[in-house]
């Protein structure tokens, strides 16, 4: 949640992303963490698009778990053949990121998948050399 509160010239209220609450009573800023919204687990799974996507060699591939459980994190290629497992293990709830290295693999679409339980992702990044 985001969002401004101008009370008055000197009183207002901003809040941004990842818990941070800017206050003034004077017209200057004061900066309060709030540990307890930073720190919050996720409340769905996500898998965000890979970064930088097309990528040469290395890509990056971040996700969140809302809960603790088996992922599995695999890569295949456009025939749907797996090509790399990068992850196959239990992980606790919070957000990862694990990197791609795509050198020894020609250019190319290639598809990440991440599963868990009931959800299935699939999306595609392209390699360019």
């Amino acid at each position: 949640m985001t969002g401004i509160d101008l009370i008055d010239e000197n009183v207002s209220w901003a809040v941004g992303w990842y818990g941070t609450i800017l206050f003034t009573e004077n017209g200057g800023t004061t900066t309060v963490d709030s540990d307890e919204e930073i720190n919050q687990p996720p409340n769905n799974f996500v898998l965000y698009p890979n970064y930088p996507n097309p990528f040469n060699p290395l890509t990056k591939i971040k996700f969140e778990i809302p809960v603790s459980s088996f992922v599995t994190l695999k890569i295949y290629d456009v025939l749907g053949r797996e090509l790399k497992v990068l992850i196959n293990e239990y992980k606790t709830s919070g957000m990862y990121e694990i990197e791609f290295d795509g050198t020894k693999h020609a250019s190319s679409i290639y598809f990440y998948r991440l599963q868990s339980e009931d959800y299935v992702r699939t999306k595609k990044m392209l390699l360019l050399k």
